[in-house]
């Protein structure tokens, strides 16, 4: 098997927090290269707007989700918009730390 075929994330979906800039926006950049379906949290909708543009531009399907993970009351709606736009095909992780703050795991499984 080769590095492509490994590397492969079609049919995937990547949620990338703070994807709106920095380092989160060019991790966003390689899995949308990979082909993963992007969903990108950031506290603000215009950084969401322009990385949209940017990833479009890049060929990469996004969806962008404003959430401020700073607050932890605000990661279980988060989790309900990743849900309602893609469901829970078979396992949905999400890892976060936030600031060195607070971390957060939160592994849901779903058999097919």
């Amino acid at each position: 098997m080769g590095v492509k075929n490994l590397l492969d994330l079609t049919g995937k979906v990547a949620l990338i927090t703070g994807g709106s800039r920095g380092l989160g926006l060019q991790i966003g950049e390689a899995l949308g290269e990979m082909g993963a379906r992007l969903l990108i949290t950031a506290r603000k909708a215009a950084g969401l707007e322009q990385a949209c543009a940017h990833f479009g531009k890049l060929g990469s399907a996004v969806t962008p989700i404003a959430s401020d993970l700073s607050k932890p009351e605000s990661i279980p709606s988060m989790v309900e918009k990743v849900i309602e736009q893609h469901g829970v095909r078979q396992r949905l992780s999400i890892r976060c730390k936030v600031g060195g703050k607070f971390s957060i795991s939160i592994s849901l499984r779903h058999s097919c």
